[in-house]
């Protein structure tokens, strides 16, 4: 194995890779749960609704990435391994040509979608029109200016520099902080908060950028530089990541549109909070799985199935082992979390059911990640991509069909249900390709994990008895004791399993 594969597949490189996005995504967590109950107090719930069903709407326009940054987490770390480096320079100015394009696509397209939706829909009320129209234009510049500087952020991902990447994250999620809170502070608007995430975001890309002009003297990516060869590599890889990118933004990007056209802007927070709560605990561990795409594609070139096979149950068995305790922690104290939170008991009220529906996809979606990391890293993601579409499809069915009889609750079930289903299914289809048999991925990933949790939910529901957590002291005094002593028994459970295989090899 040469070197800079290695540094990819090494164990020991990829804990700290691991570490690292973890606690730059913690850090990113700790300030939105900062943020959240300002923002909602200072720009009210109508202004807040508006903000997060304009959002939702953006984040559709981060379709125009095309599955370009999939294909270069895909490619690099491949080049890599092979030290190909001429192929690695035509691939990222191929990419780069394509994102350009995207970038002045995305401003134009998005100033007639949006003209069209203030101009016709009246969930956003006429005296915010001008507000909304501002924070969308600044909004879409940014984006157009990202998406070509967005080929530096997955280079680094493909080169493993996570540790780097999260370290400028971190300098500029800082940044964003400072400005948002002297937004509130000198009575902004929603323009205002637009411009603060714009120059952060296009800040913190410029800093990728020099990053990897660093790491890569010899590779100047410009858009002339590439071929048709490169471009059809990238098509080829890039229109199936293209069309998983699509799912996933109908799955979990439209549920504040649906409640927002079929409901008001005022019941969006009820879901949003909740849903981001799910959400955040995701990020957090996929920020984890992350680094296993290019650990999996280094692996692929060198024709490692059985290492692929190895590290699919070690990561699948660590990420439960994070999910886990998260998703268990949600069912038992989320609604009260929620009312410390946000110090409003309705959210409690209306949004513990949402929690409850949502929270329960968390193992099985956690176990998915790293199935989905696999393929994307060997490069079999065409039935995924379709798999993927057919969720989101029947997702958005399931989420309107529901919503005129359960309210925000059938689109919590519209959500969970057909996403619970392609989980299991990818799961399952990942283990076949890899031939790993059930008994296997039941007594390597999944056994560890179970017995940690019925340890944490017994020790939870004994001390709760003791120490209420309907406050900020006893909800942290109970969370934070149960975590520790579940860490030590991870600890323990792994310690033993390593000593157990150590002697079985001598």
């Amino acid at each position: 194995m040469n070197e800079p594969a290695e540094a990819l597949t090494s164990r020991r490189a990829m804990l700290l890779s691991a570490a690292a996005n973890g606690l730059a995504f913690v850090a990113q967590l700790a300030v939105a749960f900062f943020l959240a109950p300002p923002m909602l107090r200072y720009f009210g719930r109508e202004r807040y609704g508006a903000w997060s069903f304009i959002e939702s709407i953006l984040a559709y326009f981060m379709l125009f990435d095309l599955g370009m940054a999939a294909t270069l987490v895909r490619y690099v770390p491949k080049c890599t391994a092979e030290n190909d480096t001429n192929l690695m320079k035509r691939i990222i100015s191929g990419c780069l040509l394509v994102f350009s394009g995207a970038g002045v696509l995305v401003v134009l397209m998005g100033v007639g979608v949006f003209g069209l939706i203030l101009r016709f829909s009246s969930k956003v009320p006429e005296e915010m029109h001008d507000e909304a129209w501002g924070m969308t234009l600044v909004s879409l510049v940014a984006l157009g200016l990202v998406l070509p500087l967005s080929i530096f952020p997955a280079i680094l991902d493909g080169l493993g520099r996570f540790t780097l990447k999260s370290g400028l994250r971190t300098i500029f999620l800082s940044a964003r902080v400072a400005g948002v809170l002297a937004v509130m502070a000198f009575g902004g608007t929603l323009v205002s908060l637009a411009m603060v995430f714009a120059l952060t975001t296009v800040g913190e890309h410029l800093a990728m950028a020099v990053a990897v002009r660093r790491l890569l003297p010899k590779v100047r990516p410009a858009p002339w530089r590439t071929d048709r060869e490169a471009l059809r590599l990238i098509r080829g890889y890039s229109f199936d990541s293209f069309l998983a990118m699509i799912a996933g933004r109908i799955s979990f990007k439209t549920d504040a549109i649906v409640i927002g056209l079929c409901g008001s802007l005022g019941m969006i927070p009820f879901f949003d909070m909740p849903s981001r709560l799910v959400e955040y605990a995701k990020n957090l561990i996929r920020s984890a799985t992350t680094i296993l795409t290019p650990a999996f594609s280094a692996l692929d070139a060198q024709g490692g199935k059985a290492a692929i096979r190895h590290l699919f149950l070690t990561g699948s068995r660590y990420a439960l082992y994070l999910a886990l305790p998260i998703q268990l922690g949600l069912l038992m104290f989320g609604g009260t979390f929620l009312e410390l939170w946000l110090k409003d008991p309705e959210y409690r009220i209306k949004g513990e059911p949402i929690l409850w529906i949502l929270a329960g996809t968390l193992g099985v979606g956690m176990m998915q990640s790293v199935a989905a990391r696999v393929l994307y890293g060997v490069g079999q993601i065409r039935r995924f991509a379709r798999l993927m579409l057919l969720e989101a499809a029947l997702n958005l069915a399931l989420s309107l069909a529901l919503f005129p009889a359960l309210g925000i609750n059938g689109v919590a079930l519209g959500t969970a249900i057909p996403n619970v289903g392609m989980c299991l299914y990818i799961v399952l289809n990942v283990c076949g390709m890899l031939e790993i048999e059930d008994r296997v991925l039941f007594r390597q990933a999944l056994v560890r994990p179970l017995l940690g949790l019925a340890f944490l939910g017994a020790f939870w529901w004994g001390l709760s008895d003791s120490v209420p957590v309907t406050t900020w002291r006893g909800f942290l005094t109970v969370g934070a004791s149960g975590v520790f002593f579940y860490s030590l028994l991870v600890a323990g459970i792994e310690f033993m399993s390593v000593r157990r295989m150590a002697h079985s090899a001598r």
